[in-house]
Formats: C-alpha cells, structure tokens, sequence
C-alpha cells in the first residue's frame, strides 16, 4: 500500500523526465489536506 509520507513530490520539470515512459496516474492534493494527513494517522489512511 503506498503512504502519503512515503510518496516524494515532483518540485520541478527536470523531475518529470525521471517518470517511466507509459501511462502514468496523476492525483493532486490540496495543502490544508497534505498537511492534516502528516499529523493525523486516520487522515492519512483515507487518503492513502
């Protein structure tokens, strides 16, 4: 299962290139909600 703290975010476009060629999911997460799940275990699950 991934988990949230688990996960690096991409913080440019140089990073882009290192994603695998193929399909790729792309979710985003706004920051109150990244933020709440850092300190709140169930938050987090949900949104794992």
């Amino acid at each position: 299962m991934l988990r949230l703290k688990d996960l690096t975010p991409v913080k440019n476009r140089e990073a882009l290139t290192h994603i695998p060629e193929g399909k790729v999911l792309i979710n985003t997460i706004n920051a109150h909600s990244f933020n709440t799940a850092q300190n709140d275990d169930l938050n987090e699950e949900i949104l794992s």
